[in-house]
């Protein structure tokens, strides 16, 4: 039998969907309320929390060989396996329980997730590990995909950095950690403060991209028509010839449809820009 993914029991995409949260509570500038459940449960003394190091060991670390690989996913199974289930089973619950006090349960598990077929993968092995009941052929293709996501060597200089700062994070005092990210958040308030409301507005979208992804298109599609329009605005009235040549072929590259399924990070910082070169326009 099969061990059905479940992202309620899934405890690494509950914490990155509480990211998301977070930053989208951070852009938009409401009461930010998913730091204080990270805060409650996925503290130093939770099962939660050893748990989601695990899953983040095999999400984050890379290897050249695939023998190291296969090395690094017995030996994290094996940890797993030491963890106290009644406790962890507890501490879901009542997680899951202060997430539907404060969020739309269906709203807030539609928020896409990087690597989701990862993070699933990681699921059933742990829960093999520990019911023993599920498909072999099932397991054999999610520890494949594991290894495959561990091997990448392409990735490996930016998940090593992003590895050796979460194992610096790790070994700080809990005060410590928390300072530390209560400065996180400050500084992402710093860098995005000069943002203008269609910055904010697109930021706040892509954040919130459900897995509807089609409602994203159509809202980048629209900004798209604007933006566009702007430009065209902007063109009539320039008198610098150079520099009406110059919009004028700006305004080509930026395309009205978008030929692709999912709107990417590169998308949208595109448009970001245009947002910006209208605000100058606008200023002349």
């Amino acid at each position: 039998m099969s061990t059905t993914h479940s992202k309620l029991k899934n405890t690494s995409i509950l914490f990155e969907l509480l990211i998301r949260q977070l930053t989208s509570e951070i852009l938009s500038e409401k009461k930010i309320t998913a730091y204080s459940v990270i805060q409650e449960h996925f503290n130093a003394k939770t099962v939660l929390s050893r748990e989601l190091k695990l899953y983040h060991v095999l999400l984050k670390e890379k290897l050249k060989k695939e023998d190291l690989a296969n090395i690094l996913i017995d030996k994290t199974t094996n940890v797993r396996l030491t963890l106290n289930n009644q406790k962890l089973r507890e501490e879901k619950y009542n997680l899951i329980k202060a997430i539907k006090e404060i969020y739309k349960l269906n709203d807030f598990l539609k928020l896409r997730i990087n690597d989701y077929d990862i993070h699933a993968a990681i699921y059933k092995l742990f829960e093999d590990a520990i019911n023993c009941s599920s498909d072999p052929m099932d397991i054999v293709k999610s520890r494949l995909n594991i290894l495959e996501h561990i091997t990448n060597v392409s990735s490996k200089k930016v998940n090593i950095q992003s590895s050796e700062a979460m194992l610096k994070y790790e070994k700080l005092s809990e005060n410590i950690r928390l300072i530390t990210y209560k400065k996180l958040i400050t500084r992402f308030n710093e860098k995005y403060k000069s943002l203008n409301n269609n910055q904010k507005s697109l930021l706040k979208e892509y954040l919130n991209n459900f897995s509807d992804v089609i409602k994203l298109k159509i809202f980048v599609e629209k900004e798209v028509v604007k933006v566009n329009e702007e430009l065209v605005k902007h063109i009539g009235v320039v008198k610098d010839k150079a520099l009406k040549i110059k919009l004028s072929e700006i305004k080509k590259q930026l395309p009205i449809k978008f030929d692709v399924n999912i709107i990417k990070e590169t998308h949208v910082l595109t448009l970001m820009k245009y947002y910006e070169l209208i605000k100058e326009l606008k200023e002349l």
